[in-house]
């Protein structure tokens, strides 16, 4: 099988006839005005990382449970802006192709870690709000089979016992 290589010939097409030049001009345009927001995201996970290998080893745990805490809300302000990129990714109808595919996250971790942070040092308020924002972004998975609305049920029947004990 022979390739057309004439002018306006774009090797995408080969897979689909819409991967065209313009298309991939786009998504890079695209990609570039959003690379700060991916770089700051990139920043965060990597913060968060080091904050949780610190808090398991480190005497001054207090300073780094509060970094972990600033960092995964910075991380969790920028998803509704990181969701926007796949929106305006996906308004191309580029969605055959893998790097144009819709790579929303609807369990996006950061929330888990956050609220499970929140509920190992006792404030249950703020996981139970964590969940309610997690839900109003149309996240529904918590980890494994749980949903964050099963997670958020466990979490309000911990905090009625905390009330009542």
């Amino acid at each position: 099988m022979g390739y057309d290589c004439s002018p306006g010939f774009y090797y995408g097409s080969i897979y689909n006839p819409i991967y065209t030049k313009e298309l991939s001009d786009k998504v890079e345009n695209i990609r570039n005005k959003y690379s700060s927001l991916f770089e700051h995201h990139r920043n965060f996970l990597e913060q968060i990382d080091l904050c949780e290998k610190k808090i398991k080893v480190d005497e001054n745990t207090e300073k780094y449970k509060e970094l972990f805490n600033t960092y995964c809300l910075s991380d969790i302000n920028l998803y509704s802006r990181l969701m926007k990129y796949y929106e305006e990714i996906n308004s191309l109808g580029a969605v055959n192709k893998i790097e144009y595919m819709d790579n929303r996250n609807p369990d996006y971790p950061i929330f888990r870690k956050l609220i499970s942070f929140y509920e190992k040092e006792g404030n249950i308020e703020d996981a139970i709000k964590l969940c309610d924002i997690a839900m109003e972004y149309g996240i529904k998975k918590y980890l494994g089979k749980i949903t964050i609305l099963e997670k958020k049920e466990k979490l309000l029947k911990l905090l009625n016992k905390q009330k009542v004990g």
